[in-house]
């Protein structure tokens, strides 16, 4: 059965906005500022929709001490399960300290914003009951959560965000050692390209070893690495070969990989289009790594766990490919914790990273928001805070996000299970060897 119920709108009524922005008018001027609203340019409403949107606010623009700034609110749940809402205020792209700003500035936009937030709902009400007793994560992950100005795909897929993040342990995280290399499958680059590493590997490893089947395609990559390294030091190997768990365990590319990076390397990134999680596994029995990057199957929501398996006669482009998010984190855990989720890639830290990372001034892991990185990280919270595109899957032209939106949002997983299962498998896993559990 192929079937889907399209998901509530449940967007606050024209009257009730326009009644808690004369009360955030009204708030601003007690507070000797002068009040500015306005609403993104159309042409960043093409951004991927998000999973549920009424859990941020649209960006609103106010004047404060002269400075035009942006401030957006995000609802949150406390440890008692009691709802908040999270401020953030950026000037042009960078979040500002709440130090930054005036007394009581914060305070008085949650006031105003949680009014805005506390009309929007997409989950159900049972929802929070459920996810409480499937999820692995406990802490809420609001840096998963983006307003319509950022696309969190984009600064991870484009390697801004790695670079940013990479930059900021290497100068602060002193007291780590830092290998500086890296591992990369599915490292082809054409013209176009982006690739989650690349400007980390460009501007700040001193070794990286590059697999790719496309030899046209990888030999671009190493030369736009190899030309422009910041330092000069970065070393580049490219393999052209497709990669698969034997060779990685116990063949020639698992020697390659521990003559060349050693037991310990800062990355290892697979977006292979096939059996991802199980060439990790095999890798990180040659190699441990501080960051993991996982190509992202997005179309299988938490708690369900799906991955394709490695088989000799697999065949490229036939059913789906790559990992769930629940089966990387099962995969992984208890070694490696959840950071980000997106609808094309996750990353995951080192267990012994978590401290280091917590510890690190609020804005320093994740430039868009202020509110503070604790783990576990709840990898429901962060699925539904992601945005998602329609996905062509198997025979389908496209799953919808309101398919999404359902079977993450609105049932319970026993009752989801079997909607999920029809629309992943009808026709497109026959010839394919995969799991597909809860």
């Amino acid at each position: 059965s192929i079937r889907a119920a399209v998901a509530p709108g449940g967007r606050a009524c024209s009257a009730c906005v326009a009644g808690v922005w004369m009360k955030f008018f009204a708030l601003l001027a007690t507070a000797g500022h002068s009040p500015l609203v306005a609403w993104p340019a159309g042409a960043l409403a093409e951004v991927a929709p998000l999973l549920e949107p009424g859990l941020v606010t649209d960006s609103k623009y106010i004047e404060v001490q002269g400075r035009l700034l942006r401030a957006r609110g995000v609802r949150a749940w406390d440890q008692y399960g009691e709802p908040r809402t999270h401020v953030d205020v950026y000037d042009g792209n960078e979040v500002l300290p709440p130090g930054d700003l005036p007394d009581g500035l914060l305070h008085q936009l949650a006031h105003a914003l949680d009014a805005e937030l506390s009309e929007t709902f997409e989950a159900t009400a049972e929802f929070d009951a459920w996810s409480r007793l499937w999820r692995v994560g406990r802490e809420p992950a609001l840096h998963c959560q983006a307003d319509a100005l950022l696309s969190i795909v984009s600064e991870l897929r484009s390697g801004r965000y790695l670079r940013q993040l990479f930059g900021v342990l290497y100068d602060k995280v002193t007291d780590v050692a830092w290998a500086r290399t890296g591992i990369n499958f599915g490292a082809s680059m054409v013209d176009g390209d982006d690739d989650p590493i690349f400007l980390w590997a460009r501007d700040l490893s001193e070794r990286v070893l590059l697999f790719d089947g496309n030899a046209a395609g990888l030999r671009i990559a190493a030369s736009k690495l190899e030309e422009g390294s910041a330092s000069g030091r970065t070393f580049v190997a490219a393999v052209d070969t497709f990669v698969d768990p034997p060779g990685i365990e116990s063949g020639d590319i698992g020697e390659v990989i521990s003559r060349f990076i050693g037991e310990r390397t800062d990355i290892i990134k697979v977006d292979i289009d096939s059996f991802d999680c199980a060439v990790l596994r095999a890798t990180l029995l040659r190699s441990e790594s501080a960051f993991i990057v996982l190509e992202t199957q997005p179309i299988v929501p938490p708690p369900f766990k799906f991955a394709r398996h490695y088989s000799p006669g697999y065949k490229r482009g036939v059913g789906l490919h790559g990992c769930s998010l629940s089966y990387q984190i099962q995969l992984l855990h208890p070694d490696y914790k959840l950071l980000l989720y997106t609808e094309h890639d996750t990353v995951f830290v080192h267990h012994s990273l978590e401290p280091h990372l917590e510890a690190l001034p609020h804005g320093a892991v994740f430039p868009w928001t202020t509110h503070p990185l604790r783990f576990p990280v709840d990898e429901i919270d962060c699925y539904r805070r992601s945005r998602s595109s329609p996905h062509a899957q198997g025979e389908h032209p496209e799953v919808p996000v309101e398919f999404l939106r359902e079977w993450a949002l609105h049932l319970h997983p026993h009752r989801s299970f079997a909607l999920l299962a029809g629309n992943l498998t009808a026709g497109s896993l026959d010839e394919v060897l995969y799991t597909f559990d809860l």
